[in-house]
């Protein structure tokens, strides 16, 4: 994504850029990963699936809140 590189580029530090978009580029993956342990779910009960990403999207919303 362009606009992450961008967005890193202004916002980080000289020394600290190629670590702050190695981190972004994993995180990607990480989440790709993550979401398709998850989609096992969908087996048991596929609105689960819903509501479980529902739920970690609002915690993560809160963690960045407070």
């Amino acid at each position: 994504m362009p606009c992450l590189t961008a967005l890193i580029a202004a916002w980080a530090p000289p020394l600290e850029r190629s670590r702050s978009l190695a981190l972004v580029a994993c995180g990607g993956f990480v989440g790709t990963v993550s979401a398709y342990s998850c989609a096992g779910l969908v087996d048991l009960w596929w609105p689960g699936i819903f509501y479980l990403f529902g739920a970690l999207g609002l915690v993560w919303a809160l963690a960045f809140e407070f």
